[in-house]
């Protein structure tokens, strides 16, 4: 799938490509703004300083799942 050095950069890269949040958004996000079960990310102060919710795919849902027990 993706070439990574480790589990964290392909979290960040699956998030990016799977969800379609911007880089600045990925910096702010929080564990606590990620919802795994709904597959939901919150972003808070986005583009333009809007708050929104975006979905995120089963894929990026499982590299998320790993890093985090990493």
């Amino acid at each position: 799938m993706i070439a990574c050095k480790n589990i964290r950069e392909k979290a960040i890269i699956s998030l990016l490509a799977y969800s379609g949040i911007r880089n600045q958004e990925i910096c702010n996000l929080r564990v606590e703004d990620i919802n795994l079960g709904t597959n939901e990310l919150r972003i808070i102060n986005g583009k333009f300083v809007k708050d929104r919710v975006t979905n995120i795919s089963g894929n990026a849902t499982n590299v998320l799942i790993g890093y985090l027990k990493s």
